[in-house]
């Protein structure tokens, strides 16, 4: 979750976080997804 961080500063995400905590509230479970995107790569002998 750094990359969030990150991207948005250190206001704004205390402030994503406030907001998040307000629409989780006392939610037992959260179904969400999680979209990433990993690359590999391996160079090629001459």
């Amino acid at each position: 979750m750094n990359d969030v961080r990150v991207q948005l500063g250190e206001e704004k995400f205390e402030r994503f976080l406030g907001y998040a905590r307000d629409r989780i509230g006392d939610a037992r479970t959260v179904e969400t997804t999680y979209l990433t995107r990993a690359w590999a790569a391996r160079r090629r002998s001459a």
